[in-house]
C-alpha cells in the first residue's frame, strides 16, 4: 500500500503572504488615484472660471466703446457653475483710445479645503475695434 501525502492547496502562510502583497498594491494605487483627482476637479474649475471670464470680455466687447466703462468698470459679478463664486471687472481708461479690461473670477476649491483660487484675464479695446 502506498503513502500519499500529497496535499493540494496553499498554506496559512502563502495566503497571509499574498493578501499582505494585494493589501500593499491596493493602497499604492488609492494613493496616486486620490490626488489624480483632486487635481483633475481643480482642472474642471479653472475651465469653468477660464470660460466665464471669456464670456463676461465678449459681453463687454458688444457694447459701445463709450459706454462700456460706465456700464461694466468695478462691477461684481456671478460666475458661474463653482458655488462660492465672484467675478470682478477692472477698467483701465487713462488712455481716451484704449481700454485695459481685466476680468477676474475668484472662487474656493473644494479639492483643497476651500483654498482661495482666481483667475485673471484681460484684454484690450481700442475705438477703432468697434
Amino acid at each position: 500500500m502506498s503513502n500519499k501525502n500529497n496535499l493540494n492547496g496553499f498554506t496559512l502562510m502563502e495566503l497571509t503572504l499574498a493578501i499582505v502583497i494585494l493589501t500593499i498594491g491596493i493602497m499604492s494605487l488609492m494613493a496616486t488615484i486620490l490626488p489624480a483627482m483632486k487635481l483633475e476637479e481643480t482642472s474642471r474649475s479653472f475651465d469653468i472660471a477660464k470660460s466665464a471670464a471669456a464670456n463676461k470680455l465678449e459681453e463687454i466687447a458688444g457694447y459701445d466703446f463709450n459706454s462700456i466703462c460706465t456700464v461694466f468698470s468695478g462691477t461684481n459679478f456671478a460666475a458661474g457653475e463653482l458655488g462660492d463664486t465672484a467675478g470682478y471687472i477692472s477698467i483701465d481708461n487713462s488712455n481716451t483710445e484704449l481700454l485695459d479690461i481685466t476680468v477676474t473670477i475668484s472662487w474656493s476649491s473644494t479639492a483643497f479645503q476651500n483654498t482661495p483660487l482666481s483667475l485673471q484675464m484681460k484684454t484690450m479695446l481700442t475705438r477703432s475695434d468697434q
